[in-house]
């Protein structure tokens, strides 16, 4: 029962920093160094009309039905391990 409450509470912890890397916008105006400038102020390697970021990917429907499904699994393999020892023979 303890390994079941400390894997839901690392779930929530590492899911947060996971979700804030990959999922949330990049913050504007933070400490990392400008990029190089070009011809005209562009970003060096981009035309002058061109978006300065690349754009964020959303998650779809098949991502969150596959991340649910490996959840589900792993939830019910971590609390009756027996249906898969009992599977593999």
């Amino acid at each position: 029962m303890v390994g079941v409450l400390n894997s839901a509470l690392s779930f929530g912890y590492y899911g947060n920093v996971i979700r804030k890397l990959y999922l949330e916008p990049e913050a504007i105006g933070g400490t990392a160094e400008a990029p190089a400038v070009g011809a005209r102020g562009a970003p060096a390697g981009r035309a002058t009309g061109e978006a300065a970021h690349a754009p964020v990917a959303t998650a779809t429907w098949g991502l969150w039905a596959a991340l649910w499904v490996s959840v589900g699994l792993t939830m019910l393999l971590g609390i009756v391990p027996g249906l898969l020892f009992g599977a593999l023979g």
